[in-house]
């Protein structure tokens, strides 16, 4: 992703194409090896996270093109958190003490280099 402010001249589209194809191929081989065909209610499922996957990557390589590489990895990096707090809050998951911990620490070190990075 770091590469992607690089590509300035290439459209998003572009970079959304070549990130998915080899993203595919790459995982072809686990796929294959232990295929098993999908229900219908199970091919509806991955069409919403084909759909969702798709316009993440496409807004992520638009945030790369246009804003600073280190703050939105560092906002990037928050992203477990943040999935925690939402399995707890919509799901009621309970993580392990060092789980949280662990998270907190994500938060403060992302919150730091925003923070120092934009001093800077």
């Amino acid at each position: 992703f770091l590469f992607i402010r690089k590509l300035t001249t290439e459209h998003p589209f572009t970079i959304i194409f070549y990130f998915m194809t080899i993203s595919t191929l790459g995982s072809a081989y686990w796929t294959l090896n232990f295929w098993l065909w999908p229900s219908e209610q199970q091919w509806q499922i991955l069409a919403l996270i084909a759909l969702t996957g798709y316009f993440g990557q496409l807004w992520l390589t638009k945030a790369f093109h246009y804003g600073s590489a280190a703050i939105i990895s560092a906002i990037g990096f928050c992203g477990p958190a943040f999935s925690w707090m939402l399995g707890v809050i919509l799901f009621d998951e309970n993580l392990s003490p060092t789980a949280a911990i662990g998270a907190g620490i994500i938060l403060f070190a992302g919150s730091i280099f925003v923070y120092l990075n934009k001093r800077a």
